[in-house]
């Protein structure tokens, strides 16, 4: 590298740290506010359960955000409000389980009455661990994992898989961004059939709760790379990398791609962004326009992900040398 190199690596390292430090004030500020007006809200209206308003006021406004007027559903916004509102009972029920036997265990019964004026705060504890996962890689060894996965993943898993069976799944199984690759939701054994009808053969499954449909992919001669991220977690660069390097291996041959996770929003999502950018030579910007255009419940955090900027700046190095 030359001398003119080295002073825009310093300039990007330097913007990069500055872009962190602004989303981590933004997001503490925002959970701040959230607990500051649920505990207002809770006291205008006499009611704990008014702690749960301001989740549902920015779920709402996520979804007028995202959707376009033209596919916004209000039985979808229900479906979308009933999914928070029963993943933060969830959470309130476990924790309250979990405080309640520990303080039994050590005689100091009167805390359990001081318990039932915050238990309905309790959702906001995941919505803060939720903004810190996704700056940090989270390896699959760390024991934080059965937390989350108790918390969150196996309420959200099932309530993924009831609305499947009931023919309302939350999002759809799959976005065709390009020619070659899709994004989409975790699928079922009875789901390989329509993703081997549009000619799915290569698929990459991003979840770390679930294994995917193993045989009935072989039954079908797809082929499936899974590399397990925990939900809200960045997929590390490693992990990154492991997927374009199969993702290019499929689009070299004009093999379609299926790229999954839970919800086809954000670990998923972030995959697609990098093989677009590596594989199909696209910018980033322009490719987080396409994805939102063809899936717009994609989380547009992703661009802001450390292990993406690293992956991108892997990339630009590679073309320097």
């Amino acid at each position: 590298m030359d001398e003119e190199d080295i002073t825009n690596c310093n300039d990007s390292d330097a913007e990069f740290w500055e872009d962190q430090f602004r989303d981590g004030l933004r997001n503490f500020l925002v959970i701040l506010l959230c607990i500051l007006c649920s505990i207002l809200t809770t006291y205008l209206i006499h009611n704990p359960y008014g702690s749960y308003a301001p989740i549902m006021l920015i779920a709402i406004f996520e979804w007028y955000r995202s959707y376009p007027r033209q596919i916004r559903s209000y039985y979808g916004l229900c479906r979308l409000l009933l999914y928070i509102l029963v993943i933060s009972l969830w959470v309130v029920f476990i924790l309250r389980l979990i405080i309640q036997s520990i303080v039994s265990l050590s005689g100091h019964h009167h805390h359990i009455v001081a318990m039932g004026q915050v238990q309905h705060l309790f959702p906001y504890a995941l919505i803060f661990t939720t903004f810190a996962r996704n700056r940090h890689d989270m390896d699959l060894n760390d024991k934080r994992r059965y937390i989350i996965h108790l918390l969150y993943d196996l309420p959200a898993f099932l309530l993924v898989i009831i609305f499947k069976l009931l023919n309302h799944p939350l999002n759809s199984l799959c976005s065709q961004i390009t020619t070659y690759c899709y994004l989409g939701c975790l699928p079922t054994a009875s789901d390989v059939k329509t993703l081997n009808n549009i000619g799915i053969e290569y698929v990459v499954n991003m979840c770390a709760e679930y294994n995917g449909p193993r045989k009935t992919y072989k039954k079908y001669n797809i082929k499936q790379l899974h590399l397990p991220t925990i939900d809200c977690t960045a997929p590390s660069l490693k992990t990154i990398e492991k997927a374009i390097q199969f993702m290019n291996e499929a689009y070299t041959n004009n093999k379609k791609i299926f790229v999954h996770c839970k919800a086809g929003m954000g670990r998923s999502a972030t995959i697609v962004l990098c093989h677009l950018v590596a594989n199909e030579k696209m910018s980033l910007e322009n490719a987080l326009k396409l994805i939102k255009e063809k899936r717009p419940e994609v989380t547009t955090s992703i661009i802001r992900y450390v292990s993406v900027k690293q992956f991108l700046a892997s990339l630009k190095k590679n073309k320097v040398q």
